[in-house]
């Protein structure tokens, strides 16, 4: 049974944001959905059903380096997975852990 990928208030807003300076992130994103209802637990591993995925910034050709991030919450009992949020790499660094667990725990809540 295929998964079904939901994004988060966040997440739609943070797209938004990166949507008027990469024209192409909607088509990288639903690539990306597409692999996710397969397979959920793709990406790095973050604890408690939470991974973070790297994804080629197809405005650019710098690679998956230089491109998004998107960190994602799977919850299988009920066969979801919940885009939490995403960000550019140029842009971000890195997402902080206290940032991570209170994005969590309004999925939770």
């Amino acid at each position: 049974m295929n998964y079904k990928v939901i994004p988060t208030p966040e997440f739609i807003k943070n797209l938004k944001t990166l949507k008027k300076k990469y024209k192409n992130i909607k088509n990288d994103v639903l690539e990306l959905a597409n692999e996710l209802e397969k397979d959920p637990t793709i990406g790095i591993d973050l604890g408690n059903n939470t991974f973070k995925i790297r994804i080629k910034n197809s405005d650019n050709n710098k690679g998956k380096s230089a491109g998004y991030r998107i960190i994602t919450y799977c919850i299988n009992d009920i066969k979801e997975v919940s885009l939490v949020t995403i960000y550019s790499k140029s842009e971000k660094e890195n997402i902080l852990e206290l940032e991570l667990k209170e994005l969590i725990a309004r999925l939770n809540s």
